[in-house]
């Protein structure tokens, strides 16, 4: 199966530029890869039907009308998977990137070095979201892929994991959960799911769904270095 790799920048120029990077970091790896572009957000989302189905999209964050964020905030409605990497020349956009779940940021002009990294980190983490994990539950056991849970809240020995749509009622330890990667406890009832955490503040975590989850006092610094290592570290 090929690797989905996408771009979208309003300047042509970028487009080829960044989509032969692409290519040269895939053959050097034998990666199957087919690329496509965009030249507006506009155009992603209504002509570029194929794009939408991409792994991977490096996506400029300032655009005529509609801009890098808020394309990434329509893609993140529908597709919790897809690995978003920003381009921008400038710094202050930075945050905002990783408010919608970006894996990266690079500043133009994109040193080819650095993008083979976060695109080789990219593919780590679509490898990451095959893994599953079994849990019991009162209709029996049930297999759910790790980067599909968002949070999970706990009642004594048993717990109810929440997905995009689904709620379940687990036998199992608030330990056993922390253990799969990316999860944080974030209060003595709950843990969070950091690739779906939004922003976190001292007294709260707000998940990409809207979502709002309660934060201890005592576990606030824990988490806050978790998120902040979780999208910068590497």
């Amino acid at each position: 199966m090929k690797l989905n790799i996408a771009v979208c920048d309003d300047e042509p120029v970028e487009i080829q530029y960044l989509s032969g990077l692409a290519s040269e970091w895939a053959n050097a790896r034998n990666i199957p890869v087919r690329l496509s572009g965009c030249e507006s957000a506009e155009n992603f989302l209504f002509a570029c039907e194929d794009n939408r189905d991409a792994d991977i999209l490096l996506l400029d964050i300032q655009m005529k009308n509609m801009d890098g964020v808020e394309l990434a905030r329509k893609i993140r409605g529908e597709n919790q998977t897809i690995q978003i990497i920003f381009i921008t020349g400038y710094a202050d956009f930075v945050y905002e990137g990783y408010s919608v779940g970006a894996l990266h940021y690079l500043m133009k002009p994109v040193d080819e070095n650095k993008l083979y990294e976060t695109l080789t980190k990219a593919l780590s983490a679509l490898n990451i979201q095959k893994e599953y994990f079994v849990f019991e539950s009162e209709n029996g056991p049930v297999r759910l892929p790790v980067d599909g849970l968002l949070y999970a809240e706990s009642f004594g020995h048993k717990m109810e994991l929440h997905t995009l749509t689904d709620t379940y009622a687990a036998r199992m330890r608030m330990h056993e959960l922390e253990a799969l990667p990316g999860f944080f406890r974030c209060h003595r009832s709950y843990a969070v799911n950091l690739k779906h955490v939004r922003s976190v503040n001292r007294g709260e975590v707000l998940l990409d769904n809207g979502i709002s989850i309660p934060v201890s006092r005592r576990l606030y610094d824990g988490l806050n270095r978790a998120f902040i290592n979780f999208y910068v570290k590497g």
